[in-house]
């Protein structure tokens, strides 16, 4: 259920970023990009920045829940947003490459972090109880 709680923050970021890249200091940021999206103002021509911002986020879902038997209603929820993020690309294809910065990053650790609090080595490092058996 924890990444439920980082939805609003995540859409008030990409929101911010936006308004960021289309408000008055785009000029800044239209000479800031890399390899073929050079000016982060705009959207990705190629898509290779939205589609990975989209398998990443469902990949992502798909290792936060888990295979592990769950009640119907964690189910549920992992559906919805696995829908969601593949019906995402009518959206997000228009949105500026600058966006894409932020959520594939985003995404990134997210996953790095549910990743290493799943592992026996770091949550004893950590001093972490175990995770209870599958």
């Amino acid at each position: 259920i924890a990444p439920i709680f980082n939805i609003p923050i995540f859409i008030c970021f990409v929101a911010a970023t936006r308004d960021l890249l289309t408000g008055p200091a785009s000029k800044l940021l239209a000479d800031g990009g890399a390899l073929w999206f050079t000016d982060l103002t705009l959207p990705d021509g190629k898509l290779v920045l939205p589609f990975s911002a989209i398998l990443i986020t469902y990949f992502n879902i798909e290792s936060s829940f888990g295979n592990q038997k769950s009640p119907k209603l964690a189910k549920r929820v992992k559906n919805v947003f696995q829908t969601l993020v593949l019906l995402s690309p009518c959206i997000s294809t228009s949105l500026p490459s600058g966006v894409f910065c932020y959520w594939i990053t985003s995404t990134l650790f997210t996953s790095a972090q549910a990743f290493a609090t799943k592992s026996r080595l770091v949550r004893a490092y950590l001093g972490l109880p175990p995770l209870p058996p599958k």
